[in-house]
């Protein structure tokens, strides 16, 4: 359907991006193709995505990719459970100290998720969509 769609739409725009040497694009379509997959329950491939990114958001000081990646890596680590995301996050090229400091942003945005439990609405969706 749609989702399908969009994960092919963001898998071509990050072809172009990477392409071009885009860097903040690269960046944005790995948190938009992780978000989907977290979203088609695919949480171990989301996890490689939003790491890759967050990475750089962090390095670049971007706020709105940061806090959209944990999002995405909160659900992941809900689903997963904590030592399977050390190991995905070490495995995508985190080092001990990354992890670390990922994992607490985790638990830092997880605190501010409003929604009650089952339900999954993104804390950072403009209102009124």
């Amino acid at each position: 359907g749609d989702i399908d769609r969009a994960l092919k739409s963001h898998e071509s725009a990050l072809a172009l991006a990477h392409e071009i040497g885009y860097r903040s694009a690269v960046a944005t379509e790995l948190v938009n193709i992780g978000l989907i997959m977290v979203s088609k329950r695919m949480h171990e491939r989301a996890v490689s995505y939003l790491a890759e990114s967050l990475t750089f958001f962090l390095a670049e000081g971007v706020v709105d990719g940061q806090r959209q990646g944990l999002y995405g890596l909160s659900r992941c680590d809900d689903s997963l459970g904590r030592e399977q995301m050390q190991v995905l996050l070490k495995d995508g090229g985190l080092t001990d100290e990354a992890v670390a400091d990922a994992l607490d942003r985790i638990d830092h945005i997880r605190s501010r998720r409003p929604w009650q439990v089952g339900s999954h609405s993104n804390p950072f969706a403009p209102v009124g969509r």
